[in-house]
């Protein structure tokens, strides 16, 4: 491949939440408490989702075949409790089914993770990050607080909001091209610089 060939579009491979999906309510209720934390989190621009399996340059061609076959556009019940909020941005920590589970993949350099759905993002980071962030606020030790659903961590640097949401999904395959990720940095920063600028009403669409 030269330098002029195009990249691969990757494909990544997740449960898709609806719209309406009940962890916006429970969301939306945390949300001026969240940004109290942080104002600069940013709400990711992607739909709400769990990613199952993220495949760089789509080279996972088994996975594609079976995913296609089996999974594509089926509906599947996820379970989200806990929301952690900390560095890297703000995520709901997902249980997967042992149906579902069976398709969760991870990248070997990503090993530890944890399943879960993105819900906001800091400047400093990508919505990547945010799997190592719930795994390591699952394995905390956390400290109450006057609030029975507010928990934070000894040093403060993570926060866990207590919520419980059952929601429905559907499998999706998305296709990445990685030529637009660049413009997605930039977006996101000039974004992140004017959130505080922002308006409730903006969300849950980000647009």
């Amino acid at each position: 491949m030269t330098s002029l060939d195009p990249i691969p579009a990757d494909r990544v491979y997740w449960l898709e939440l609806q719209p309406d999906s009940t962890i916006w309510t429970q969301f939306s209720s945390w949300l001026p408490y969240i940004r109290a934390l942080n104002p600069e989190y940013a709400v990711v621009q992607d739909p709400l989702h769990c990613t199952l399996h993220y495949d760089p340059q789509g080279v996972d061609e088994e996975y594609n075949t079976l995913w296609s076959s089996s999974m594509l556009h089926t509906e599947h019940g996820l379970k989200l409790t806990e929301i952690y909020c900390g560095p890297e941005g703000v995520a709901s920590e997902a249980h997967l089914n042992p149906q579902v589970a069976a398709w969760y993949h991870h990248r070997e350099e990503l090993h530890e993770t944890a399943p879960h759905v993105s819900l906001m993002v800091s400047p400093e980071h990508l919505p990547k990050d945010l799997g190592p962030m719930v795994k390591r606020g699952a394995e905390a030790l956390w400290f109450p607080t006057n609030n029975p659903s507010i928990h934070h961590t000894k040093d403060g640097s993570m926060t866990k909001l207590s919520v419980v949401a059952f929601v429905p999904t559907i499998a999706q395959e998305v296709v990445l091209d990685r030529s637009t990720v660049c413009w997605w940095h930039l977006w996101h920063y000039f974004r992140s610089c004017l959130w505080w600028h922002m308006e409730w009403p903006m969300w849950p669409g980000g647009r």
